[in-house]
């Protein structure tokens, strides 16, 4: 009887385990691909200011500022959803 138990308990820590690290995996790829989109949007926003040639901060601000809500609209799109 002992055994079993044992075996049962060597059972569940190894299900621990695997879910343990898969839910690092996915945590970590989640991270990356926040990372790549954050640095997406930067590149985008860098390429607006050249392509706007903002003579300053006031037009850069603008332009922020138009990314931010339209980030916003897409948001509060998928949660109307």
């Amino acid at each position: 009887m002992g055994m079993m138990i044992e075996e049962e308990v060597k059972n569940i820590k190894e299900q621990l385990a695997d879910v343990s690290a898969k839910y690092r995996m996915m945590q970590a790829d989640y991270e990356n691909r926040l990372k790549a989109d954050l640095e997406a949007i930067l590149v985008e926003l860098q390429i607006q200011f050249e392509e706007k040639g903002c003579e300053n901060m006031r037009d850069c601000w603008w332009l922020l500022e138009e990314k931010i809500n339209s980030l916003k609209e897409a948001k509060d799109g998928e949660n109307n959803d």
